[in-house]
């Protein structure tokens, strides 16, 4: 069963709420949650615009930020002039990527927090807290990404087809 266009909608608002709470604009989650739900799977800006309501403007701000991200890529269709988005295959793999390169820049933030307060109570206590996080997330990310990888190499689902 296929949802109506009002379910799809609120589906992509979905989506574009979730990017909202994890520091994207809400626009760049709407572009991601229409592309995961339109047919074509590939959309012109002005299809984008149009399906959600946005300007122009706004879309080439969004649809740069996703594909310099990873999650998108500006691809064309033979004799169309007119630039085509899509989600990049391998998308959530990128994605869990980003996060750890940002969890690794955060251990060196931390590390350099160390160096100007030092140890001891009270701030030095605080950041060595933050060190530890850090520290932690740039151990343990690898082996999320180890995981989904092998998920995906060993038959599970397809992350993007088209």
């Amino acid at each position: 069963m296929v949802a109506g266009d009002s379910e799809l909608m609120e589906y992509v608002e979905q989506v574009a709420t979730w990017f909202e709470e994890a520091g994207s604009p809400r626009v760049s989650g709407r572009i991601v949650g229409w592309l995961l739900v339109c047919d074509p799977p590939r959309q012109s800006s002005e299809e984008l615009a149009e399906a959600l309501g946005a300007s122009a403007g706004s879309i080439s701000t969004n649809t740069r930020l996703l594909v310099n991200s990873g999650l998108v890529e500006r691809t064309g269709v033979p004799g169309d002039r007119r630039a085509y988005f899509r989600l990049l295959p391998g998308a959530w793999g990128r994605l869990l990527a980003g996060q750890h390169a940002r969890m690794a820049a955060l251990r060196a933030v931390a590390e350099q927090g160390r160096q100007v307060v030092g140890d001891g109570p009270g701030r030095g206590d605080r950041v060595a807290a933050l060190a530890d996080f850090a520290e932690f997330w740039d151990e343990e990310f690898p082996r999320l990404i180890e995981a989904w990888e092998a998920r995906h190499r060993d038959g599970g689902t397809e992350e993007h087809a088209s």
